[in-house]
């Protein structure tokens, strides 16, 4: 494999080490947030106000992150019943047009999502009073992610096929 490549490729695999910390850090700051939600709401007496809309846009951002981290590594829920039933060689080239039919769509996803956000940022939240760019980015930035990923995936598969 190409020094370049190989080069992306390790970036990419820095970047989603770290991404998976972070992800560690949202899943730990959301379990907290909504323990004290329900320790408030049934032992205090009274609920706050912010933490089911903190939760949810954490719980966006994770899913984002989250699904760029399964393409990497190949996570990711799929239909194998076709590949499995086509010689190997066929099914490696459906595998192949499946990475470039999720590459336009991340393309769809991230154009559309910018638009989005643009459209939101004079919007603020209802309890944290955040600009609703904040939540909204996660389309655009996560669709990004996962498109790094998907090149990274697409990558290998080329040169695996070469090898083969």
């Amino acid at each position: 494999m190409p020094k370049p490549l190989k080069f992306y490729i390790h970036i990419m695999d820095l970047l989603n080490k770290g991404l998976g910390y972070l992800l560690a850090i949202m899943l730990a700051i959301m379990t907290i947030v909504i323990f004290a939600q329900v320790f408030c709401r049934y032992v205090l007496g009274d609920s706050l106000l912010w933490s089911e809309e903190l939760s949810r846009y954490i719980m966006v951002w994770g899913v984002f992150i989250g699904s760029a981290l399964a393409v990497r590594y190949h996570s990711l829920i799929s239909l194998e019943v076709l590949p499995q039933r086509l010689p190997k060689n066929v099914a490696n080239h459906l595998r192949k047009v499946v990475y470039l039919v999720v590459v336009v769509f991340c393309y769809y996803l991230f154009t559309n999502g910018m638009e989005m956000t643009q459209q939101v940022t004079m919007q603020k939240s209802a309890a944290l009073r955040l600009s609703m760019a904040i939540p909204y980015s996660s389309v655009p930035i996560g669709t990004l992610l996962i498109f790094l990923n998907t090149v990274v995936v697409f990558i290998e598969s080329l040169w695996k096929g070469e090898e083969a």
